[in-house]
Order: structure tokens, then sequence, then C-alpha cells
């Protein structure tokens, strides 16, 4: 993903940079701002888990049924939580 795409993304979806970053397991929101104006560089794991994020993301937005978007939305979450680094 290129950082335009990846603005494009978080903007289309309604996500503030801090709640971006929090999403895909950054959580501070001046690494979302520098990946976005191309100062940062995008890691091969962030990049993946934006991926995944959309993909998911995309899955809640355009199931059959309620049942359906809740299981994107519950894979959504369940993805944030492994994103989050133990504390040593």
């Amino acid at each position: 993903m290129t950082p335009a795409e990846i603005k494009a993304f978080r903007k289309s979806h309604g996500y503030t940079q801090a709640e971006f970053a929090a999403i895909i397991g950054l959580g501070d929101p001046s690494r979302i701002s520098g990946i976005e104006t191309g100062a940062k560089p995008i890691s091969k794991q962030v990049a993946a888990t934006m991926r995944m994020v959309a993909a998911l993301k995309s899955i809640a937005d355009n199931t059959c049924c309620a049942g359906c978007r809740e299981a994107g939305l519950v894979a959504a979450a369940a993805l944030r939580v492994t994103q989050k680094k133990p504390k040593t």
C-alpha cells in the first residue's frame, strides 16, 4: 500500500489517525501521520496488518446478514488484540 492508499482507506472508513493507529497496533497516532506523508517507512508487518484490517472491514461491510457482519467485526477485534505487544 502507498501512503496515499493508506490515508484514503483510513478516511473512507471514518477512522481518525489515533483510532487507526490503535486498530493496527501502532499506538502512537504520529506514526500514522508519518506513514501517510511518506516521512516514515511502512514496515512489512504494518502493511500486512493494514491489508488484513481492510479485508475484515470489507467483509463486515458487505455481508449478507447481521450475523455475518458481527463475525467480521469480531475477527477485526481479535486482530487488534493479537497485535498488542506484551509488556516487558
